[in-house]
């Protein structure tokens, strides 16, 4: 029962982090309103989160594998609170950044000590299928930011908004502090600081190819994703549907809904039917090229059921990431498990940091002179050529895939697997 209280209370933390990762999507015209900031500026403040989170993440495992979940987490809720207060109180844009760089650096060893807490607390062959339970309940957060989170900012505004979400961290960061315990009790004790043995597996680590592979794979998924998911999905729908946020926000809910979906369902595919990592990782890459592929193609969209089924499919094929994870976790040993994760899982989030920026270049770049209530208003073709580098992106991904080399642990008996990392000397 206690690897469960553990489990509930971090996933909880980690569904307000990818609440935060996807909510400036709606209130993007709002934003750009009350700050006068064009694309780019907007790109920039969306990509602080992602920067952060992926410059932090071999700290963030660092932490996990020495200093602890229970404490780094805790810790982690506290800077989301400062950020999420600071930034709907925001006067001006600096502050505003301010507040993103405090959520940033909260939220981003939530994920790598999650992770952690689920190897010390299950067995290594529920890893993948634990990984997705985590993300079907995590990425309710996604789904939270969308058409829920909408109704709420057009019912309180965006300001008063965040500082209900700040309020929640503070109490979900309370109950962390109480109920979680970083491993069992019967278990052996770690290092309270990084024993010398630590950096030579480590270098090690970041020697070996399959690490880079799976970086890379995982890196085009997170830019293709979030690029559409994270900011411009709803500008777009807007602005070339004439839709309102609120109805943008329950089509792009979709996306969260089929990537909390396809969590759960691709973990338990290659914990117990493939059996393996790099076969289910390389066929979600090719189907979510191919829905990148048809999106594109079937532009200008509409509105209804057909697009609400377009965004859930890219949500659910974008979840073989997270297989990614388990990989990095296989082909490590137990004492650099955290860096492993942290290093593939934060190649993925710079990368989404840096297209953020691009992709407003490019709008800015093709902007016509159109404002709306002091927005800017982009044409159609301006977010096709925009959204077309996440075609590009993916079909390396899917190359990128096509060569991942795995541990195999998946491939041993359950009674060998339990409690091991796969990792070979």
């Amino acid at each position: 029962m206690r690897r469960w209280v553990a489990w509930a209370a971090a996933t909880l933390l980690f569904l307000l982090v990818t609440f935060h990762r996807f909510a400036l999507g709606v209130i993007a015209a709002d934003l750009m309103a009350a700050f006068a900031t064009a694309a780019v500026e907007l790109g920039g403040l969306a990509s602080v989160y992602f920067y952060l989170y992926g410059l932090l993440q071999l700290p963030s495992g660092i932490l996990a594998d020495t200093w602890g979940p229970r404490r780094t987490l805790a810790a982690s809720a506290l800077l989301m609170t400062a950020g999420a207060f600071l930034f709907a109180a925001a006067p001006s844009l600096p502050v505003a950044y301010a507040g993103r760089v405090l959520v940033g650096l909260g939220v981003a060893p939530v994920l790598v000590n999650t992770l952690k807490l689920i190897s010390e607390w299950f067995p290594a062959r529920a890893f993948a299928t634990m990984v997705g339970l985590t993300a079907m309940v995590g990425n309710l957060g996604g789904f939270l930011a969308g058409g829920p989170f909408a109704l709420l900012v057009a019912a309180v505004g965006w300001r008063v908004s965040f500082a209900t979400v700040g309020a929640l961290t503070a109490v979900v960061g309370g109950v962390l502090l109480l109920a979680v315990r970083d491993r069992p009790a019967h278990a052996a004790a770690r290092p309270a600081s990084v024993p010398p043995a630590l950096w030579p597996a480590a270098a090690a680590l970041l020697r070996d190819g399959r690490i880079w592979l799976l970086l890379m794979t995982k890196m085009g998924f997170d830019m293709a994703f979030f690029a559409f998911f994270v900011v411009w999905g709803i500008p777009f729908l807007t602005q070339t549907t004439g839709v309102s946020p609120t109805v943008a926000g329950f089509h792009l809910s979709f996306g969260a809904l089929g990537f909390m979906l396809g969590g759960p369902v691709l973990g338990f595919l290659s914990d117990r039917v493939m059996r393996e990592r790099r076969r289910p990782i390389l066929l979600s890459a090719l189907a979510h090229t191919a829905l990148w592929a048809l999106f594109l193609g079937s532009a200008p969209l509409r509105p209804g059921a057909g697009l609400a089924a377009l965004m859930a499919g890219l949500g659910f094929t974008a979840a073989g990431l997270l297989l990614c994870l388990a990989c990095a976790k296989e082909l490590s040993p137990p004492e650099t498990m955290g860096i492993s994760t942290a290093l593939v899982n934060g190649g993925g989030f710079f990368g989404a940091a840096v297209l953020q920026i691009v992709l407003g270049a490019v709008l800015d770049s093709r902007w016509e002179g159109a404002m709306v209530a002091g927005a800017r208003v982009y044409p159609l073709a301006a977010y096709l050529k925009a959204f077309s580098l996440c075609l590009v992106i993916m079909t390396g991904t899917c190359l990128a895939a096509f060569f991942i080399r795995e541990a195999g642990v998946l491939r041993t008996t359950p009674a060998e697997a339990i409690g091991t990392s796969g990792y070979k000397k």
